[in-house]
């Protein structure tokens, strides 16, 4: 199991007592509601940004999200995106500007993942 530093941008941290990947929302919701019934300590992953760990986590369980996809549709003639906690801050700006979307374009370089960006 690799350790929370190969996990995070400040690259410290131990190695918890598990690392769970969930891929889809799907299994994102199964493995919290799973690990929550457990009581155990637990912490919720995105991209690892603005993150610190301490060497000693070895009871910390982690959710690593790598949830992936921009589902784009319309509802009453404007355009309605869901993004995936998983996908990269910077995928969403490009794909908005590639779309011709103003408003985000100076939000780029900000590290992390849209399920852990401010609403």
């Amino acid at each position: 199991m690799p350790a929370l530093s190969s996990l995070t941008s400040m690259r410290v941290g131990g190695e918890p007592a598990s690392i769970k990947e969930c891929a889809t929302r799907e299994e994102l919701i199964a493995a919290a509601q799973e690990l929550w019934s457990t009581g155990e300590d637990w912490i919720v992953v995105g991209g690892g940004t603005n993150l610190v760990f301490a060497e000693d986590v070895g009871n910390l369980n982690v959710l690593l999200v790598k949830t992936s996809g921009i589902e784009k549709t319309k509802s009453d003639g404007k355009q309605v995106w869901k993004i995936q906690a998983g996908v990269g801050w910077d995928e969403l700006v490009a794909e908005a500007v590639s779309e011709g979307l103003a408003g985000i374009e100076g939000m780029s370089g900000i590290p992390g993942t849209c399920g852990a960006s401010p609403v």
